[in-house]
């Protein structure tokens, strides 16, 4: 039964098809299937990148992101949240933010009022310790370090921010040193990760045309990595590769009335509570068994912050529950590496199949809200087991 095309050819990688559905607001789905989604609580990773979908954030507007951050738009375009959102691409109201490290907040405040007029939103800290806990979730556009913070090298906060993937490749750094920055100086913060170092007091001027010309190349790579069809976490496909894959399957299992199923896979709700590198740590696991072991014709999608959805064709109703079994098992099966700072890990799942998936007049979309609603009821009943299922599917 296994007759889809690989989206991508030559690797392992085109043997699943694994999705962030976090960006489904941003390419793949339709309107209508994104609020579908919503809906049934297949929340995004990061919620305010559907509201950056937006294209009228106006002054005075106060937005909810759907986890209990909000986004605010005022004259100083400062982001007021828990979570900072970042822009999906370049836009007025869409301010791109710069996320500030330094140690004194009157330089915090300074490039604030320099940098708010050309229409940053400006995101500051004080610490490098903070910079780390903050950046993942803010997803800044570009990064200004003060070389010397209460509590570490920010040449160090430079390195760390790279190695530990809590920025895209493409966010720019720029490195301030208390003097006019010699070559030496120059070096060490290219060898560290910046893109360039400037000398304080900055200069307005200058620090306004590094921004310019760092930010939309940044912002350009990210709306081509939203457009294509690997997710940058686990580097498997995104949903622009589900979409496809998902219309593929359906096409196929209604021109030949076969079943169609859905596998829904989570880690115990505790991992969405752990710190960012624990989260990673185990969302790759997940990511590389579900790889090794999926089935060629399956689509193998990231659902919200930890879940995983599979697919296939050609498996019914029964067979779901096997299969569910047999992904939890080989997951479970893989310890964590010596270096990985994973937690004991415990799944919960959900699953639905149909018999004919024609007959069924449902879409790949309904048969994924339909896993999730059984994954629900499967965390919140305890007493039921880790595994639920949607009996009404399977009478389809």
């Amino acid at each position: 039964m296994c007759e889809l095309s690989p989206l991508v050819g030559g690797t392992r990688d085109a043997d699943a098809v694994v999705v962030a559905l976090h960006h489904f607001g941003d390419a793949g789905f339709g309107a209508p299937d994104a609020n579908r989604l919503s809906d049934a609580g297949i929340a995004p990773g990061e919620p305010a990148r559907v509201l950056q979908r937006c294209e009228h954030v106006t002054a005075s507007t106060l937005l909810p992101t759907g986890n209990g951050d909000r986004l605010t738009s005022r004259r100083s375009h400062r982001l007021e949240s828990g979570r900072e959102p970042m822009p999906a691409k370049p836009a007025a109201s869409r301010p791109a933010v710069i996320f500030i490290a330094t140690k004194q907040e009157w330089i915090g405040r300074s490039l604030e009022s320099i940098l708010a007029p050309l229409g940053y939103a400006v995101v500051t800290t004080y610490t490098a310790r903070d910079a780390l806990e903050r950046a993942r979730r803010i997803r800044p556009d570009a990064i200004i370090v003060d070389a010397f913070l209460p509590d570490g090298d920010g040449r160090d906060l430079c390195r760390q921010l790279r190695a530990r993937e809590l920025i895209t490749p493409s966010t720019p750094i720029v490195l301030t040193v208390p003097q006019s920055p010699t070559r030496r100086d120059r070096l060490a913060a290219l060898q560290a990760g910046a893109w360039d170092c400037l000398g304080q007091p900055l200069d307005a001027e200058e620090l306004a045309a590094v921004l310019a010309a760092f930010v939309p190349a940044k912002l350009d790579a990210d709306e081509a990595r939203f457009e294509g069809l690997v997710d940058d976490m686990t580097g498997l496909y995104n949903v622009q590769g589900l979409t496809r894959r998902a219309q593929e399957l359906g096409a196929l299992a209604s021109r030949r009335r076969l079943p169609l199923a859905c596998v829904l896979l989570a880690p115990d709700s505790g991992v969405e509570a752990a710190s960012p590198d624990v989260l990673a740590a185990v969302l790759r696991r997940i990511a590389h068994v579900l790889k090794a072991v999926g089935r060629a014709c399956d689509a193998i999608g990231r659902v919200g912050p930890t879940g995983f959805a599979v697919m296939g064709a050609g498996t019914d109703a029964v067979q779901v529950r096997k299969l569910a079994e047999r992904l939890a098992s080989a997951i479970l099966a893989v310890p964590p590496a010596a270096s990985e700072p994973a937690p004991s890990l415990q799944l919960h799942a959900g699953c639905v199949g149909v018999a004919d998936f024609h007959a069924a007049s449902i879409d790949p979309v309904e048969l994924l809200l339909r896993a999730t609603a059984a994954l629900q009821k499967a965390r919140s009943d305890p007493q039921g087991g880790w595994l639920g299922f949607d009996e009404g599917a399977a009478e389809n």
